[in-house]
C-alpha cells in the first residue's frame, strides 16, 4: 500500500521502482516473485508474477465508445470489428514459464487481503433480443449503417461473447485488466470515479487485476497495491455485472 504526498521523495521513488520492474524479463520477474514469497513479502511477489504475466499475454484494445462518437463511422465500426476478430486469432503461444506464474499468482493472491474487490458479482443469461439492447446502449452508431452493425451482433452472439458492465466507487479511479488464463489475452481498462464502463468478453476463464488511486481533501494521493480475482464469463451471451470498491486504513486519511 502506497501514501504519498505530491512530488515527495516517496512518489520519486514508486515511479522508479515501477521503470525498473517494466524494463525486466519474464525470468527475472518470476525469479524475484519467488524470493519475495519465501520472504513473506505476497504482496511484492504478486506484483512481480502479475508484471510476468502482463509481459506474457497479447493485449486486447476495447473501442473507447466516446472516442466513438466523433470518429468517421467506417473507422468506428472497423474498429469494434477488429476487437471482436481478436478473439478469432490463434492463441498466444505460451512460455514455459506460463504455468509457473499463474500458480505463483493463486498463491501470493490467497496470502494477501485484498485493497480493491468486486461486490454485487452476478450473471444473467442474455437472449438475442437481451444481446440486442445490450449491443446498442453499448456502441452509438448511426442509423444508416444499422444493418451491418445487426450483422457484426449476430456475430458477436453467435460466438458466445457476453457483456462485463461495471460500476466505480466514489472518489477512486482504477485500473483494471481482463486476463483470459486460457488463450493467455488481456483486455484494460480505465474508470474514473462513480462511472459505468462496458465491455465484450469471450467465454473462459479470467483473473482480474485491479489497482486504484484517489486524491484526498488535504490534497494526499494514495495508491492501492495491486488486487487480484478469479472471474468467470459464461459460455452463453450473459451479462456478468460488478461493482468496485476500495478498502483504505482510517489512519491514511489523517
Amino acid at each position: 500500500m502506497n501514501y504519498i504526498k505530491t512530488c515527495s521523495p516517496m512518489l520519486t521513488f514508486v515511479l522508479i521502482l515501477f521503470l525498473l520492474i517494466s524494463c525486466k524479463r519474464p525470468a527475472a520477474l518470476v525469479e524475484e516473485a519467488q524470493e519475495q514469497e519465501t520472504l513473506g513479502n505476497y504482496d511484492q511477489a504478486l506484483v512481480n508474477y502479475t508484471s510476468a504475466l502482463i509481459r506474457l499475454s497479447s493485449r486486447i484494445s476495447f473501442p473507447d465508445r466516446q472516442k466513438g462518437k466523433i470518429l468517421k463511422p467506417d473507422v468506428w465500426f472497423q474498429q469494434v470489428q477488429n476487437y471482436l476478430s481478436g478473439f478469432s486469432e490463434p492463441q498466444t503461444e505460451r512460455s514455459d514459464l506460463y504455468p509457473e506464474i499463474i500458480a505463483g499468482i493463486q498463491r501470493s493472491a490467497e496470502m494477501i487481503t485484498a485493497e480493491n474487490f468486486p461486490r454485487r458479482l452476478r450473471e444473467t443469461a442474455l437472449d438475442s433480443s437481451g444481446f440486442y439492447t445490450f449491443w446498442n446502449s453499448t456502441f452509438s452508431f448511426p442509423q444508416q449503417d444499422y444493418r451491418k452493425w445487426i450483422d457484426l451482433a449476430d456475430y458477436a452472439y453467435k460466438k458466445g461473447l457476453s457483456f462485463v458492465r461495471i460500476k466505480s466507487a466514489k472518489n477512486y479511479t482504477y485500473e483494471l485488466s481482463f486476463f483470459n488464463i486460457n488463450t493467455a489475452r488481456r483486455t484494460d481498462i480505465s474508470m474514473y470515479p462513480e462511472t459505468e464502463y462496458r465491455l465484450i468478453l469471450d467465454p473462459g476463464e479470467y483473473y482480474l487485476l485491479l489497482q486504484s488511486s484517489v486524491t484526498f481533501a488535504g490534497g494526499q494521493k494514495w495508491r492501492s497495491s495491486r488486487s487480484l480475482f478469479p472471474l468467470s464469463v459464461p459460455s452463453e451471451p450473459s451479462l456478468v455485472e460488478m461493482e468496485l470498491r476500495t478498502r483504505v486504513s482510517r489512519n491514511l486519511r489523517e
